[in-house]
């Protein structure tokens, strides 16, 4: 198991915010869990509740030695407890969906999780990228068979050291350039599109250009 710490949630169907200091997902137990319920009508929050524990039992949480704090207007009331339930469907899935990076991830799962990021207001960019990249990434092997073939017929008869040279060139500029624009998108400066297929592009069209340039 794993020790899942520092998270924020919030929920897609009410905007409620969730933030705890530690999970441990054998024992189905949440600490120091922070719960902002917001008002629904108006700008504002309605209750804010603070738990030591919480354990994820069946449709919520059971919250243990903490305070309520709730709003109406200008006024608040506070309660203390030491065990009270929060109602909560679909907890298990909130708090104990397991966690994966992006890099171990198919482009179906990727898509999915950036969609439920989008849906509960959260940045989805690097997902969306990554979706893109694994798209993108399966004409790797089309664009440098063409561009090594492109570069080795463009320099002609020159022996065999200069066209592998060249070849070898070529192959580093294109991983280098899959490395800058994937920096490039995850610094936010290009889209998840433009990120990844634009070396794709740019290293196609040098090939094609290079096959054509050939002198036969």
């Amino acid at each position: 198991f794993s020790y899942l710490n520092r998270y924020w949630l919030r929920s897609g169907e009410t905007g409620d915010f969730y933030h705890y200091e530690l999970l441990v997902p054998e024992r189905r137990l949440l600490y120091r869990l922070f719960y902002l319920e917001v008002e629904k009508e108006q700008p504002g929050f309605r209750r804010m509740v603070l738990a030591r524990e919480a354990l994820i039992e069946g449709g919520g949480l059971i919250l243990r030695n903490g305070w309520e704090r709730t709003f109406s207007g200008q006024s608040s009331t506070l309660r203390r407890f030491a065990e009270t339930f929060l109602d909560l469907p679909g907890a298990g899935g909130y708090f104990l969906r397991e966690w994966q990076e992006p890099a171990t991830m198919n482009r179906a799962e990727l898509n999915r999780y950036a969609r439920e990021m989008e849906e509960s207001g959260l940045p989805a960019g690097r997902f969306r990228l990554e979706a893109e990249f694994r798209l993108a990434f399966s004409l790797s092997g089309l664009v440098l068979i063409l561009l090594a073939c492109a570069l080795a017929g463009w320099l002609g008869p020159r022996g065999f050291l200069w066209p592998l040279a060249a070849s070898l060139a070529g192959v580093f500029l294109y991983w280098q350039s899959l490395a800058v624009f994937r920096s490039l998108g995850l610094a936010g400066w290009l889209g998840p599109f433009l990120a990844a297929w634009s070396p794709q592009i740019i290293f196609l069209l040098l090939g094609v250009y290079l096959l054509l340039s050939i002198k036969t």
